[in-house]
């Protein structure tokens, strides 16, 4: 889980928090994120902030390591 509730409040303060990160992000979906009943603003708010969002079985490839989501 990424934040407690899924509030969009908390997910800016996360998306803040990742703006200094450096590295390639990858993410998975938890219930937590689907706490206020709207999922789909989480995952947008994270991937506009870089986060590669592994949802709906997608997978990714980073330096020949993948990431696979469920």
């Amino acid at each position: 889980d990424l934040v407690n509730f899924g509030k969009t409040a908390e997910v800016e303060r996360l998306v803040e928090d990742l703006s200094v990160c450096s590295i390639p992000m990858v993410g998975v979906m938890g219930n937590h994120e689907h706490e206020c009943g709207q999922p789909e603003d989480v995952e947008r708010m994270l991937v506009d902030a870089g986060v590669i969002m592994l949802s709906g079985g997608r997978s990714h490839e980073i330096a020949r390591v993948g990431f696979a989501g469920a």
